[in-house]
């Protein structure tokens, strides 16, 4: 069978494992191009895969991380560790590797248009997002301007899992980096009182399923 899309609008979200293949996705240049964007939650690449995505394309990434997960560490402790810290040994026993996410997101913004990136500091421009569960301890930092940010390091208290709000996190932010034409205006969400399944589901309580 063949199927149609739209790679300005197709992404790439996943956790644990799921999320080391959206970066992989974005890193092989067969795939990259396919892709407007990626998630990874509680995800980084192994620690010989410091690579931004692949040559010649722009796949922005909203990366999110427990800040004290043992399984995929984010970084030493405690948190968020020292910004030249390339790789981190997890802490569960296994002694695997893996690119602190401060590392990879400050690799994946290097020599992008917007972005200002400093090898030995943390950035200091927060990113922020409204609608979020009361329960989200997202905090967010970028070294990129504006909503459409190209690379997001964001973590959360907690450790080797995915609250709903990350995933609430990946939509919007998949949303903002749609075409214009293409976003869902939460604006009519008001007067027609029905949704999609995108960002402005989490913005609007009394929503209900709809086209």
């Amino acid at each position: 069978d063949m199927y149609r899309y739209l790679a300005a609008a197709t992404f790439a979200l996943g956790d644990s494992n799921g999320g080391m293949f959206a970066w992989s996705l974005a890193q092989d240049s067969r795939t990259a191009p396919l892709l407007a964007g990626i998630a990874p939650v509680i995800a980084a690449p192994h620690c010989d895969h410091d690579r931004p995505q692949a040559k010649g394309t722009q796949v922005p990434v909203l990366s999110q991380t427990g800040k004290w997960d043992e399984t995929v560490s984010p970084s030493e402790l405690p948190w968020p560790g020292n910004p030249g810290d390339k790789c981190v040994t997890n802490r569960d026993g296994d002694m695997y590797r893996y690119l602190a996410s401060h590392w990879i997101t400050t690799t994946w913004a290097q020599g992008v248009e917007g972005c200002a990136v400093d090898r030995l500091t943390f950035p200091t421009k927060k990113y922020k997002f409204k609608g979020l569960s009361k329960e989200s301890t997202l905090k967010c930092r970028t070294w990129c301007k504006g909503w459409k940010a190209h690379s997001v390091d964001c973590a959360f208290d907690g450790g080797h899992d995915s609250p709903e709000f990350t995933m609430q996190a990946a939509l919007i932010f998949f949303d903002r980096h749609l075409p214009k034409k293409k976003r869902f205006d939460c604006r009519k969400i008001k007067k027609k009182q029905h949704c999609k399944k995108t960002s402005c589901a989490w913005k609007k309580k009394k929503c209900v399923s709809g086209s």
